[in-house]
């Protein structure tokens, strides 16, 4: 793995720490778009952004 690759998962990894998990399940909120899409299909993508969708 590169290092630029390395540099994006960490920040990836930290962003998705940083979440309140606790509130995004209780707002029932999810993947949407792309990222959904790859993680239903148990494939990578690369992404700038990462949307939600909360009922």
């Amino acid at each position: 793995m590169n290092g630029l690759m390395r540099k994006a998962i960490n920040r990836a990894h930290f962003v998705t720490h940083a979440f309140n998990s606790e509130l995004l399940q209780e707002a029932q909120c999810s993947f949407g778009g792309g990222a959904a899409i790859a993680l239903s299909l148990d494939e990578y993508r690369e992404s700038a952004d990462v949307d939600f969708l909360c009922a």
